[in-house]
């Protein structure tokens, strides 16, 4: 049954089409059967009571003309027991099965706290845009309260396609403002939506997400969230994270501005039943000017610094002119602290470092900086980190007082650190195993304040204790003022990170256990593409995706005359050719290329997706950025040439390609 709120309404009526209530709050206290709905129509109502939503009641509207201003005050008391809309059970993993969507809320800087879900499961919120509450926006609470373990989880909440801003702005953030918080949650959704802190005087801006205590299988996804570059000394921070107990995903994100994006804090951060307790891919994480980082900030990425971090990967993120993007250390006091299994691979760190010297900041810095803290398994696998013009920074900042074992740095490419090197490790306590192998280490330079025998070129420093079981083995090493000039990664451009064909890093990687095409891994992030002919060369068979000599169009064989499938005369099984290529940094890259120069050059070549200009040689590039989703087929036409490209749980994601410059 549905139910009406109206400008023209009045709370004496009975809420039907025809005598709609005037208020939600009233509304909320009359309609308690489930699946019953309120619908708001278009206008705005002034509420300053609160509106106590029952259990299987929605609430609809007619999108942002449906405008609440709520000036409910409460506070947040470490509960969220009250809020403007409230929907709020007396005991754990109650079953909502209700929905909030297509209304505007706003608190006009006077109402406390905008949607509190509490101790309920099974809640969308959608389509919902929430602005200018003094303390937050949207808060799921799983359990009754938001520091404690609840006795059954809240599952199954989710919310999307919603803009929530300029919530949070009392002091800081230790008090819990922000745009969105929660806990107690197993398998919430927080996707395809806008969350903007940016929007109040400097120190009254707080977090983006707080993902308060004991929350595990939530994904966030496709968001997009802004933080002000400096915030005037206040915590400035989009994300902070407490206790998580297995299963978080962190993916397909863009971050501007903020000091630090992810602080992975707490008691504990474990994997529990899942295979992780973190996984961080596919994000972007710029500044707010799209400038450097000045003396202003410290601009983090990740921060992994609760006491005990295990089982973390981070990986086909792409970190964009930053001060700093990853550090791995100790937060919140002296004590026992303990990291294990990180893994850091696949990503692009551009444009790394402040633009004043004074500000020595690192791109990964591992800080273990009490005597019975302890590190261990931690890899850094093809990696490309190539530094801002200043170079005034170190690549990688090491530094001991307990202990380290097994650090693995391999297969990486890092690039211009004309300061500090690319690897400094200070080591007052035990290290032991410390493997640098297969790098592309290319004008990094070690020379801060003239040091004796300077300056050097491309290697470890090292100060302090012994490192046992030390490796420095197949790096190439060179200098852009060496004569010839050898060792460039030759990257197609300086904003386009993947390598040319020529490129030294091309087979020199050494097999870590990451998708690879040709005789060996490459270094850096992104892996030279298949080369796949036009004319002339029979595909190999690959049974995972079509055997040519089947003349199966649909796998890869042969084309039978028809045009759209292949050479419409000659059934060439080169020109319809499956693609079985390893994906990495959301890239797949097609190289098309003749024996010999096309002998009539197209004016383009497209595909049903998108258009590409060739250059007017034998040789076509063409990056496609896909993601773990559906597949795609597609077909590429030069001329009267088609091929049939065929990548298995793919689709195109044309927006982060341009995001990339790609």
């Amino acid at each position: 049954m549905t139910f009406y709120i109206s400008n023209s309404g009045n709370n004496l009526n009975d809420g039907s089409y025809a005598n709609p209530w005037a208020s939600l709050s009233y509304a909320c206290s009359q309609v308690t059967l489930p699946d019953s709905i309120i619908f708001v129509r278009a206008g705005m109502y002034i509420e300053p009571n609160e509106c106590v939503l029952n259990v299987g009641v929605s609430i609809d509207g007619e999108g942002d003309t449906s405008v609440i201003v709520s000036h409910f005050t409460t506070t947040r008391d470490g509960g969220s027991n009250h809020g403007s809309i409230l929907l709020k059970s007396e005991t754990d993993g109650v079953n909502g099965n209700q929905t909030i969507r297509n209304i505007k809320l706003n608190g006009e800087n006077i109402g406390s706290l905008g949607i509190v879900v509490k101790r309920r499961s099974n809640v969308k919120i959608h389509n919902v845009n929430i602005n200018d509450f003094y303390i937050n926006g949207v808060t799921f609470c799983g359990s009754l309260s938001l520091y404690a373990e609840p006795s059954i989880y809240a599952t199954n909440n989710e919310i999307y396609d919603c803009s929530i801003k300029y919530c949070g702005q009392e002091d800081g953030t230790w008090n819990g403002g922000g745009v969105f918080a929660c806990s107690g949650q197993e398998g919430l959704k927080l996707h395809n939506s806008t969350l903007d802190a940016t929007g109040h005087a400097q120190g009254h801006n707080g977090n983006t997400l707080q993902l308060e205590y004991y929350n595990k299988g939530c994904k966030i996804y496709n968001n997009k969230s802004y933080k002000p570059d400096y915030d005037g000394g206040a915590w400035n921070f989009h994300m902070e994270s407490w206790n998580v107990v297995g299963g978080m995903e962190l993916y397909d994100n863009e971050f501007i501005g903020g000091e630090y994006v992810l602080d992975v804090a707490g008691q504990f951060n474990l994997k529990g039943d899942y295979a992780y307790s973190w996984l961080i891919h596919d994000n972007y994480f710029t500044t707010a000017s799209g400038d450097f980082m000045g003396p202003t900030g410290n601009r983090m990425a990740i921060v992994l610094e609760g006491f005990e971090v295990y089982d973390v990967k981070i990986y086909n993120n792409h970190f964009n002119k930053l001060r700093k993007a990853i550090g791995i250390w100790e937060g919140g006091g002296a004590g026992s602290s303990s990291k294990q299994r990180i893994s850091i691979y696949d990503n692009l760190f551009e444009g790394c470092g402040s633009v004043a010297g004074q500000y020595v900041e690192q791109c990964f810095i591992i800080n273990n900086k009490y005597v019975d803290s302890s590190y261990s398994d931690i890899s850094f696998y093809n990696n490309t980190i190539v530094a801002n013009q200043y170079g005034l920074i170190p690549g990688i900042d090491i530094s001991i007082a307990g202990s380290i074992s097994n650090l693995n740095i391999k297969n990486n490419i890092i690039k211009g650190f004309q300061n500090w090197g690319f690897l400094s490790v200070h080591n007052t306590g035990i290290f032991n195993g410390l493997h640098v192998d297969n790098n592309l280490l290319y004008d990094n330079v070690r020379d801060k304040y003239g040091l004796s025998g300077g300056p050097y070129h491309n290697t470890v420093y090292f100060t302090g204790n012994t490192v046992t079981n030390y490796t420095f083995l197949n790096n190439i090493t060179g200098m852009s003022t060496d004569n010839p000039d050898i060792h460039n990664p030759l990257f197609v451009s300086s904003t386009d990170f993947r390598l040319q064909r020529n490129s030294p890093a091309v087979d020199k990687g050494v097999n870590v256990g990451l998708a690879y095409t040709g005789i060996a891994p490459d270094m850096g992030a992104f892996e030279y593409s298949l080369n796949l002919p036009i004319g002339g060369d029979t595909p190999p068979e690959d049974p995972s995706t079509g055997d040519p000599s089947t003349g199966d169009p649909s796998t890869g064989g042969p084309s039978t005359g028809d045009p759209s499938t292949g050479d419409p005369s000659t059934g060439d099984p080169s020109i319809n050719s499956p693609i079985n290529s390893p994906i990495k940094n959301n890239i797949l890259t097609v190289n098309l290329y003749a024996k010999n120069p096309f002998p009539n050059i197209p004016e383009d070549i497209h595909s049903e997706l998108f258009r590409y200009e060739p250059a007017t040689t034998n040789q076509v590039i063409i990056p496609i950025d896909v993601s773990n989703n559906p597949p795609f087929t597609t077909r590429f036409y030069a001329g009267n040439l088609a091929f049939k490209e065929q990548q298995k749980n793919t689709k195109m994601k044309l927006a982060k390609a341009k995001r990339r410059g790609l």
